[in-house]
């Protein structure tokens, strides 16, 4: 019900009132929700947003959407080309150190892109 009469009246009508709190409260209430739960779980959803968005700008994060291969961040959508390159470098990094016996298939990622990825924090 809050989908159908939030988010599809909101993309039809293009309202943003449609996914307001407001209208949400409301449609629960006509729902006959428990609105104290209905209120806990919102504040605690809210506090769960917040940390996830305090622990995204830690890593340079700003919104969504955002993708990351072996490390590397590929911020808003992208094409497919561009998905493919960042993949094509990536496995030819993973091959040229797998082949220099710097680290094995097993290995690669945990030796090169997750410890990278703990000193960038």
């Amino acid at each position: 019900m809050i989908w159908q009469e939030g988010y599809d009246k909101y993309r039809a009508e293009r309202d943003p009132k449609k996914m307001g709190a407001e209208n949400m409260r409301a449609i629960a209430t006509n729902l006959q929700l428990d609105m104290g739960k209905y209120d806990a779980d919102l504040k605690a959803c809210a506090t769960q947003v917040a940390k996830d968005e305090s622990q995204m700008r830690k890593v340079g994060i700003s919104g969504t959407p955002g993708f990351f291969i072996n490390g590397r961040y590929l911020r808003g959508a992208q094409p497919l080309t561009r998905f493919k390159q960042v993949i094509d470098e990536e496995l030819k990094k993973a091959n040229d150190r797998i082949g220099k016996g710097e680290a094995t298939a097993a290995n690669y990622y945990k030796k090169f892109v997750a410890e990278k990825g703990k000193k960038s924090l």
